[in-house]
């Protein structure tokens, strides 16, 4: 039986040891340190068991207590220090008596002192050590406590009172009192060579063999015994193991790892499916202890810091906010679920740590300063500047940030190993090596973001600290930069180039940095991150398709020649130089047409400073698209091959095998297979339409009667349509069932190379007044030089017209340098007047085919060859009605420097609008109203009605009688009185779940009947009050929300804690956004940018807001519902006083872009506008709408 205070009995042996005079006292009785004066008990505190188990648990506690001396009963007094009895549940099942020692502890002076612990085994454990385990029972309760100090370690049960005789568990300074006494026996056994690791009652013995193990067991059971310590066998390892369980962590010294046991790794897993099945809701206590097992498991599972990270600073977020309020129930994010489902499923697959760190593969020195990074590694410098974002971070996330930048450029070939890391700054050192921390979220997330590149190439990173003035070749790099050859080539210029270039995408940028690359992959100069390689002339440049490739000047000879050893395809950025020695060789090479960069200062920028070329006005830079593999046949010798083919008489399917045949044998031209270069597609085209494949018979059909006669008058027909066309041969073509109009097509080609003239003619001019403008410049001649810039104005404004009219049938025409003010109209009526002439070889056709024959029997032909000539002569009616149209808006809108970007974007619509999508929306819409009228002039399209000028459009006969736009949305005969379509759209895709192609189905049908009206009306909302802008509303497009049981789950949790979950939305038209004077000069001089066409001038959305009355009633999960079923996109809200504001804080919005374009009838259109649709009861996203407003009233487009 222990006896309490037990090593009181064994002080001359103590003394024997050491002569320490507080280990002595700790011996004869330990007396409590107070950090204040000691406490007083104004009353004694309450004390109740709750049930007749705790009662039974209690009793039987006090029992055990008493019978090892480690208590006794004493009269109450009221110097005592009374505690409290009470119970808590185990882990096993079953109650734990605990005395509540926290009201003592606040008193006691607590101080801080070393443990050890797993962290130790590196410096003892040796490959192949056997391993034993001694452990102490009731360790506490052998130290007595002295007489004096035992009054506050009183506690009350059942009205009786007890005075612990030894330290008890739950005093505060109980684990540093045992620690600092168990050090003397621990000093001899070391003394004696035997290697231990202590941690409170429990020691480790290493040894070398299995009886050198044995023996140091043995000595120290008996050391401890003589000492007056208890063994407890029970728990001891007394026969030596090469695999045993310390601390709670497995240790294996043949493999010389750590790792969890199967039941600890079970236990967290429970743990972890436990909290993710509670509804996301736990308190903080609860999660304190999560945190704490988790965090037990780092010194066997290495990666454990990486997932309770998130978990942590979730706690100290509740802890802060609500001041220390431990029941308070914490609603897990997304990120701490993550870290929950990596404990529930990968934590098998990472249960183990190595004891021993790697020897490091790879040394990577890195420095930061406020100007740049630098890293040196294996005798390779690498660095480079930070961008003006990166610049305002604190110096300790550069430095971090340093270090991730250099690891992950010296080491991507790396796929496996350590890599240690030397920094001159100890808060990178310990981030790296405790893998994250919980002070700086920006340092939290830049560590587990190189941690998780790490970890999928198989790689582990540990951190030393190296004093910084032995960091020079590091701290060199990241404050010495060569920029002078470093030039960005314009975005959207590239953007440009990008969409002539098609495979480009698919390429790599081969001479760029981390700051100024154009495509995802890229080769760096020096080692950095995300590139895919270093020097690009130690790679081979055939292994990416088309490349792209912007070197120095001064490495272009040497580029080229790298293309022809490689047999390469490259598009190469460079000067037109005709007199540099690398000319010729290019010259050589190329495999298309260069593409001739616009001259403007900012082309060519540095990426950090985007300080401009001083020669950026004066360079003039072309892409040329080069090869090096001899065998690759320039586009232009294919297509003249095509040709002669053709002019030999080969059909369309032979030259088609042609085609084939060459697209398989070279490599691609301009970034795209030769057989599907937009060229060759074009040529085989019109082969088809010039030479299409003949029927058997012109034409048949059943004869009303047989036999003689019937064949005769076939006989007849036949030979009369061919003499007819023998005679007609000169004016009209042959037509058959499956032959489109011969003088259609030839117009269309007419028309096309009239435009490319035209480019070409403006292009000569452009340029000639460009170097006028250089010379002026020169000169200094401001007077001259601005009339001169303004004319070029003119002609840029004009070449962009003719290029958006080409880029209708060929979208291959370079369109990036459209300028914004226009000259004349005569190009344009030349092209009406082609026209008119080729709609007059129609007309004649027409007649022609009309009399064919002769005879009342061949009306059957009548019938189909109206129809082929009618189609023809509807084509070309399409066309003239464009152009008219663009000759009219560009005569009517005269060149102004204030609003020039309108008008090319109105022109760019108009030209390339969907003619049949205009027809359908007026017959939809007037079929819903009332019949359409036999009198021609009331049969008018749309197209005729709105775009041209010459029909003038009958405004008593719009629409559902006499009444306009304004009055028919409100019309109560149009609206009706059964339920909204829209409205029934959402409550079968929520309630029925229809499948996508069937909500598609259902839009496409309500887009053609009369019920558009009663959409427009669903879409209005408050649009009449809140805009300048009504009118008809047609579905273009829908995108439903991915609503998976799980997402609406999770719709509605989420929409439980609002405090209101009432719903209310208003769709917003906000009034154009006018650009200041000062971007309006940018736009004529460098053109529109992305930022331009992401906003535009007109938009419309959902705002979330605070008040119900106003808008939707989200707070800030309104932002994160529509992320979570990927709809919408979140911007700032335009209001109709031309401001762009940030709604509240806390709130978002969700806008979409559109665009005014206004017409000659004097009403606008709006299109390309979204509206996500939400449920009105559920208040779940179910799609995203895309649609257009086609009409607006005249009067309310004047406002």
């Amino acid at each position: 039986m222990l006896h309490g205070g037990r090593l009181v009995h064994f002080l001359q042996k103590w003394q024997q040891l050491t002569s320490d005079p507080w280990v002595l006292q700790c011996v004869r009785g330990y007396k409590l340190e107070f950090a204040t004066t000691p406490p007083i008990q104004r009353r004694l505190p309450s004390c109740r068991a709750r049930g007749p188990q705790q009662v039974e648990v209690l009793n039987e506690e006090v029992g055990v207590l008493l019978s090892k001396g480690a208590i006794r009963e004493v009269p109450y007094h009221s110097t005592q220090f009374v505690s409290t009895l009470f119970t808590v549940p185990k882990k096993t099942g079953g109650l734990r008596p605990v005395i509540n020692l926290k009201p003592l502890n606040r008193y006691l002076q607590v101080r801080r002192f070393k443990m050890e612990g797993l962290g130790v085994l590196k410096h003892l454990l040796q490959p192949g050590d056997f391993m034993g385990k001694v452990d102490l029972k009731d360790a506490y309760f052998t130290i007595p406590v002295d007489v004096n100090s035992r009054r506050f370690l009183t506690f009350q049960w059942q009205g009786r009172f007890y005075q612990f005789q030894c330290v008890p568990f739950g005093v505060a300074t109980a684990p540093r009192v045992f620690t600092k006494v168990l050090k003397v026996p621990i000093a001899l056994l070391r003394r004696q060579g035997y290697r231990l690791i202590v941690y409170l009652d429990d020691v480790l013995v290493f040894g070398r063999t299995r009886e050198g193990c044995r023996e140091a067991l043995m000595a120290v059971l008996q050391l401890l015994s003589s000492l007056g310590f208890v063994p407890n066998r029970e728990k001891s390892i007394l026969e030596p193991t090469q695999r045993i369980t310390f601390l709670g962590s497995g240790i294996d010294s043949l493999r010389m790892i750590a790792f969890l046991p199967d039941g600890k790794v079970q236990e967290l897993q429970q743990l972890a499916v436990a909290t993710l099945s509670t509804d996301s809701l736990i308190t903080a206590r609860e999660l304190a202890s999560l945190i704490g097992k988790m965090q037990a498991t780092t010194g066997a599972v290495w990666h454990a810091p990486l997932h309770f990270r998130s978990l942590q600073r979730l706690l100290i977020t509740v802890l802060r906010v609500t001041r220390g309020n431990w029941e308070f129930l914490v609603p897990l994010t997304e990120a701490a679920r993550a870290d929950l489902r990596w404990w529930r499923d990968q934590l098998s697959n990472h249960n183990s740590r190595p004891i021993l760190l790697p020897t490091a593969d790879m040394v990577v020195e890195t420095d930061a300063s406020k100007i740049g990074w630098g890293g040196f590694c294996n005798g390779v410098h690498t660095g480079g500047r930070w961008s003006a974002e990166e610049r305002t971070a604190h110096i300790n996330v550069l430095e971090l940030q340093a270090a991730s930048l250099a690891v992950r450029g010296f080491c991507r070939e790396l796929q496996s190993g350590h890599i240690r890391v030397r920094s001159d700054n100890s808060t990178v050192v310990a981030y790296l090596n405790h893998l994250g921390g919980t002070r700086s979220l920006e340092l939290l997330s830049v560590t587990l973001d190189l941690w998780e590149w790490c970890t999928d190439r198989n790689l582990s990173i540990s951190a030393e600290h190296i004093p910084g003035r032995d960091n020079v070749r590091a701290d060199f790099s990241s404050r010495h930069f060569s920029v002078a050859t470093e030039w960005t080539l314009d975005r959207h210029t590239f953007l440009s180039l990008q969409a002539t270039f098609p495979l480009l995408s698919k390429g790599v940028d081969l001479f760029a940095s981390r700051t100024n690359h154009q495509l995802p992959q890229f080769v760096s100069w020096h080692p950095e991150p995300e590139a895919i390689g270093t020097d690009a002339f130690t790679l081979r440049w055939n292994e990416w398709g088309m490349a792209y490739a912007f070197p120095p000047f001064i490495l272009i000879a040497r580029t080229l020649r790298k293309v022809q050893q490689d047999r390469a395809q490259v598009l190469l950025i460079a000067p037109v130089w005709d007199t540099a020695i690398w000319y010729p060789v290019l010259l050589e090479m190329l495999v298309g047409e260069p593409v001739l960069l616009p001259r403007h200062e900012h082309l060519l920028t540095q990426p950090e400073s985007h300080r401009p070329h001083p020669e950026g006005k004066k360079l003039l830079l072309a892409a040329w698209p080069v090869c090096g593999d001899n065998t690759a046949s320039p586009l232009r010798e294919v297509l003249e091959f095509l040709l002669s083919l053709y002019e030999k008489g080969l059909q369309y399917r032979t030259l088609n095998v042609y085609r084939s045949a060459i697209s398989t044998t070279h490599l691609p031209v301009e970034g795209q297979p030769l057989g599907q270069h937009p060229l060759v597609k074009r040529f085989l085209k019109g082969v088809f339409e010039l030479r299409p494949a003949l029927p058997k018979y012109s034409f048949t059909w059943d004869l009303p009667n047989g036999g003689y006669g019937g064949g005769q008058a076939h006989l007849h027909l036949q030979s009369s349509v061919c003499l007819t066309t023998r005679d007609a041969e000169t004016t009209t073509p042959v037509l058959h069932r499956r032959e489109k109009s011969l003088d259609a097509y030839q117009c269309q080609m007419t028309c096309v190379m009239r435009i490319m003239h035209e480019i070409v003619t403006l292009q000569a001019k452009v340029s000639a007044q460009g170097d006028v403008i250089h010379t002026l410049q020169d000169r200094n001649d401001q007077l001259q030089l601005d009339k001169v810039a303004q004319d070029k104005r003119f002609l840029d404004y004009k070449l962009g017209v003719m290029r958006n009219l080409y880029g209708a049938e060929n979208k291959q025409v370079d369109d990036t340098n459209q300028s914004r003010d226009i000259e004349d109209t005569s190009g344009l009526n030349t092209l009406v007047s082609a026209l008119e002439e080729e709609l007059e070889k129609i007309q004649q056709a027409k007649e022609a085919g009309l009399t064919l024959g002769g005879q009342e029997d061949n009306t059957v032909s009548k019938v189909w060859m109206a129809d082929a000539i009618e189609q023809a002569i509807s084509d070309i009616n399409r066309q003239i009605s464009t152009l008219k149209t663009t000759v009219w808006l560009v005569s009517q809108t005269p060149p102004t420097s204030d609003d020039p970007g309108r008008v090319i974007d109105d022109l760019q619509q108009l030209v390339t609008s969907n003619q049949l999508f205009l027809n359908n929306l007026q017959e939809a819409a007037l079929s819903g109203t009332q019949q359409l009228s036999d009198k021609p002039q009331e049969q008018l399209t749309v197209q005729q009605r709105l775009l041209s000028p010459a029909v003038p459009t009958p405004a008593s006969k719009a629409v559902h009688g006499s009444k306009p736009l304004t009055q028919l949305m409100t019309s109560t005969e149009i609206r009706g009185t059964k339920s909204s379509p829209l409205k029934q759209l959402i409550s079968n895709s929520i309630n029925a779940r229809i499948p996508v192609t069937e909500t598609e189905d259902f839009l496409s049908q309500l887009a053609h009947t009369a019920e558009w009206w009663q959409v427009a009306e669903d879409f209005r909302l408050g649009m009449k009050k809140d805009s300048d802008i009504e009118g008809v509303v047609e579905v273009t497009n829908i995108t439903p929300a991915d609503l998976t049981p799980s997402a609406v789950e999770s719709f509605h949790t989420w929409r439980q804690k609002l405090q209101d979950p009432s719903l209310c939305m208003k769709l917003y038209f906000c009034g154009g956004l006018e650009h200041p004077t000062s971007r309006m000069n940018e736009l004529i001089k460098y053109g529109f940018s992305e930022q331009d066409f992401s906003h535009g001038t007109f938009g419309v959305g959902l705002y979330f807001s605070k008040h119900p009355s106003k808008a939707a009633n989200f707070c800030p999960l309104g932002k994160i519902l529509l992320a979570e079923v990927v709809l919408g996109k979140t911007e700032s809200v335009v209001k109709k006083n031309h401001t762009r504001r940030t709604p509240p804080n806390g709130f978002d919005s969700v806008v979409t872009p559109g665009r005014l374009l206004p017409s000659p009838s004097g009403v606008s259109m709006v299109t390309n506008q979204e509206y996500v649709v939400f449920h009105p009861d559920q208040a779940v996203p179910v799609c995203l709408m895309e649609y257009q407003i086609v009409q607006q009233s005249a009067t309310n487009g004047n406002k």
